[in-house]
């Protein structure tokens, strides 16, 4: 079993989950400024009932610098969250084309953000697949 094989079916299942609150999210007729943190909300509870007993169970190694690095990283999430649920509610925004272009932009800013914060570059693979993704957000804008 290689690497991937291992995760590749949870990853199946986050993306599912990912795509499918924004895609639905349009239809809940929640305001914008509203879909976002009840959203959020939402995934807090999420996180606390399944993560509880690990959180409770592990040893919290946490710094205060790695607090400070996670609420400021959770702040940037939760900007883009806003912008992100004002593009979802626009009606002159086509929901499946939006998060097409959303995700693949993800995948192609995946690669770049770990080569500044590990210092290697994208494989040729890497590089291969940011390129379909160029094509695809191309393609997905006609």
């Amino acid at each position: 079993m290689n690497a991937i094989s291992s995760y590749l079916f949870s990853v199946v299942l986050i993306a599912l989950a990912f795509v499918a609150w924004q895609a639905l999210a349009k239809f809940s007729e929640a305001p914008s400024a509203w879909l976002g943190p009840i959203v959020l909300f939402g995934s807090l509870i999420g996180a606390l009932v399944f993560g509880w007993r690990d959180m409770a169970t592990t040893n919290p190694d946490v710094t205060w610098s790695s607090v400070f690095i996670l609420l400021g990283l959770g702040l940037i999430n939760g900007v883009a969250i806003y912008y992100n649920a004002i593009n979802l509610t626009n009606e002159s925004i086509n929901v499946g084309t939006y998060l097409m272009i959303l995700t693949v932009l993800m995948a192609v800013f995946a690669p770049f953000i770990n080569a500044v914060f590990t210092r290697t570059l994208p494989s040729l693979w890497q590089f291969a697949a940011i390129g379909t993704g160029a094509l695809t957000i191309y393609l997905a804008g006609k």
